[in-house]
């Protein structure tokens, strides 16, 4: 209370001061209540307008949910689909890399196929295509496909066909010409006018005329058929192999030089045995044909016991038989023994002339194929000292050694063969012969001497 008496005091102090104080707080207080109820209804107003937009708010929450909830649904499946896809992707990524592969390594072996063709000295553009081909690192696209496989069915068309192009060759003088080509699939080519063979040179990819190295008979069959007047012609199945070894091998006169001095020897003694078996078929020839006609005349004669007929009737008759049978008529040998050594001095007298030479043919025949194995030694040491000066990085030198080197044996053995050979015979016929000197011999023993 004394507080209150104390607080009160000034108020009394200044009534009137007081009293417009009061009416002005008051008046103050009447319009904070009016502000304060408008504030209250706009408090009221703002908070049901906050509820009505939290109330919106928390629907489009919902509603943001649910499509949230069926973004991530989508986004599960977009997921499943991606993967599957990249799954897809890598299978077709691996099928395709096989298919690039399995497509350059079709192309590779084309280019390999086309390079040795002869229809590439036509179709030159066709190796660039491929090496573009084969060049690329990305997929290669389908026109280069496609004239990948137009490329291999032209070729296999144009294999299976006989027929003409114009082509630019080289000729044996080295010059280019160009000319009509005759092409027999892809085994042969033919210059039609020259009626020559054509080679393909795989590094050069030109055709190289044979012109200078085909036999005539070959070009007059070529020209023929390329007139359309003879249906068959030389076709080389082997792509030129056999048709470059028949026109590349080595003429006699080659082998001789190559063969050397031994080969000179060789050849020598095939010619010596070649007279030598010419001599003696016609001497022994004729010896055979003497006995055949003279001994069948001793059997009778001597059968008979009519030496004096047989006497007279060899007298004019000269060879080895009626010789023998002349020493067993001869008067004044009474002794069977004595007559029996003079017939085999005489059937030994006879034996050297039948059999004249054939010694030397033995010989021949001997020493033919030893000479051409020391040929073959010496040309082997010369290849072996070549390999030792410069090594064996040039095969084609030392094939071509070798080859020089059994050039020797090839001729000893072809002196050897056959001279063995009609050695063989020519003793068949002289062991004839003397068996026969001998069986008149016993006869007139047996038949004079009984």
């Amino acid at each position: 209370m004394r507080f209150l008496v104390f607080l009160f005091i000034p108020l009394l102090l200044h009534a009137g001061e007081m009293r417009d104080a009061y009416l002005k707080a008051r008046a103050e207080y009447m319009r904070s209540r009016k502000e304060l109820a408008e504030l209250r209804k706009s408090i009221v107003a703002e908070r049901k307008r906050l509820k009505g937009m939290v109330v919106e708010k928390r629907r489009r929450i919902s509603e943001l949910r649910r499509k949230i909830e069926e973004r991530k649904r989508e986004l599960d499946v977009l997921y499943k689909r991606e993967e599957e896809l990249l799954r897809k992707r890598r299978s077709l990524s691996f099928e395709m890399d096989e298919l690039v592969g399995d497509i350059r390594v079709f192309a590779k072996r084309v280019r390999g196929i086309f390079v040795r063709s002869p229809f590439t000295a036509v179709y030159p553009q066709r190796i660039s295509m491929l090496d573009g081909l084969l060049g690329r690192e990305s997929f290669p696209s389908m026109d280069r496909i496609k004239e990948l496989f137009d490329q291999c069915f032209k070729d296999m068309k144009l294999s299976g066909e006989v027929g003409f192009f114009n082509a630019t060759y080289v000729g044996s003088d080295g010059k280019e010409r160009k000319g009509e080509v005759l092409y027999v699939g892809p085994f042969t080519l033919y210059a039609a006018k020259r009626g020559s063979f054509l080679m393909y040179d795989p590094d050069e990819r030109n055709l190289v005329s044979l012109e200078d190295r085909t036999p005539w008979r070959f070009k007059r069959v070529l020209r023929g058929y390329a007139e359309g007047k003879r249906e068959d012609v030389y076709v080389d199945i082997s792509g030129g192999a056999a048709l470059n070894q028949l026109l590349n091998r080595l003429t006699f006169s080659e082998q001789v030089r190559k063969g050397g001095p031994i080969g000179i020897v060789i050849l020598l003694m095939g010619i010596l045995a070649f007279f030598i078996i010419a001599y003696k078929f016609f001497h022994l020839g004729k010896l055979s044909s003497h006995v055949g006609d003279v001994f069948p005349k001793i059997e009778e004669l001597a059968r008979d016991g009519r030496f004096e007929e047989l006497k007279r009737c060899m007298e004019g008759i000269d060879g080895p038989l009626s010789r023998v049978v002349a020493v067993g008529l001869q008067e004044g040998v009474d002794n069977k023994d004595v007559a029996e050594g003079l017939l085999e001095e005489a059937v030994l007298k006879e034996v050297p002339k039948v059999e004249r030479f054939l010694s030397t043919l033995q010989i021949i025949a001997s020493t033919a194929p030893l000479l051409g194995l020391l040929g073959t030694v010496t040309g082997m040491i010369s290849t072996f000292h070549s390999i030792t000066l410069f090594g064996t990085g040039n095969p084609r030198m030392m094939s071509g050694g070798i080859s020089e080197a059994l050039i020797t044996t090839e001729f000893g053995l072809v002196v050897a063969i056959p001279t063995m050979f009609f050695y063989a015979i020519l003793s068949r016929k002289a062991d004839a012969i003397i068996s026969r000197l001998e069986e008149a011999a016993n006869l007139i023993l047996g038949t004079r001497w009984k």
